[in-house]
């Protein structure tokens, strides 16, 4: 999200508070029960002063039909690492978000608990609390659905691997796939204003923390609702999924992954790199 939009603001965004002013969350619901006529209309009101606007979802086809006219930019991320990352994601959250959902995600605002583990594995590989596992919601759903359009000119799959390896390299390849084509002057400072350091430097940024502002006057959530999430820009590429999930842990996640995707797809998954395996899922 960042990065698109400081691509597009060629380095020289307009001031803002809040990424999620600047670029909407398509799938985001603001509170129990919202219609969807209302949802849309913040979608369709929502004008950029940029040439292009930007959208995050976490789903895929066929929950919407590609569009000829637009770009779909596909992160993936090592499963392993995505996983452990979760953990402090979910106790992050706003409790007082949590509580408007009935308690969900379970962790919010808590400290590490005795059981946490037990709890966090089976909400990974067994029952997120709808009844189908985290893993498949949030990893094998989405590469799934991306990953027979891989191939198509308006989508393009990037790993966060290939990011720790090439942070200018890749911020100018997504550039050039979008069509912008950036000065080396304008390259330099989009990759300085999205290095890891200087957005954890300017965290309050990139947590969601006025994403609920019109609703407060509403009544549709507590008014001292700060935020959604508090630290979301972590520990970036130092995270070390080995260290932080134990062996067996790691061995049953790589089970059900090895039964879901190919060796060579599970290694792409694993390792990225800019050539997609040629494989059919």
């Amino acid at each position: 999200m960042a990065t698109m939009h400081h691509i597009r603001a060629r380095g020289k965004p307009a001031p803002y508070e809040d990424l999620y002013t600047e670029v909407r969350w398509v799938d985001f619901v603001y509170y129990p029960g919202q219609p969807m006529d209302e949802r849309i209309n913040i979608l369709t009101r929502y004008h950029d002063v940029y040439p292009f606007s930007i959208y995050k979802t976490h789903f895929g086809p066929p929950a919407f039909k590609l569009r000829d006219d637009s770009f779909y930019i596909v992160g993936v991320r090592n499963p392993l690492d995505a996983i452990a990352s979760l953990k402090p994601f979910l106790r992050n959250h706003n409790p007082k978000f949590a509580k408007m959902w009935g308690g969900f995600p379970v962790e919010a605002g808590l400290p590490p608990s005795p059981n946490e583990d037990e709890m966090f594995e089976h909400m990974i590989l067994k029952d997120i609390g709808s009844g189908r596992p985290m893993l498949d919601v949030l990893f094998t759903d989405l590469v799934r659905a991306w990953w027979p359009h891989r191939k198509h000119k308006n989508v393009l799959l990037v790993h966060y691997s290939d990011r720790l390896k090439d942070h200018r390299g890749e911020i100018d390849r997504m550039a050039k796939f979008v069509g912008v084509d950036l000065t080396p002057e304008e390259l330099n400072a989009v990759a300085d204003q999205v290095t890891f350091e200087s957005m954890k430097k300017n965290s309050r940024k990139y947590d969601p923390s006025m994403i609920f502002d019109e609703f407060k006057s509403r009544g549709k959530v507590p008014k001292d609702l700060d935020g959604l999430i508090k630290d979301l820009v972590n520990v970036g590429g130092k995270r070390n999924a080995a260290s932080e999930l134990s062996p067996q842990f790691i061995d049953k996640i790589m089970k059900k992954l090895s039964q879901e995707f190919p060796p060579a797809v599970l290694e792409w998954l694993i390792k990225g790199g800019h050539k997609v395996p040629d494989v059919e899922l």
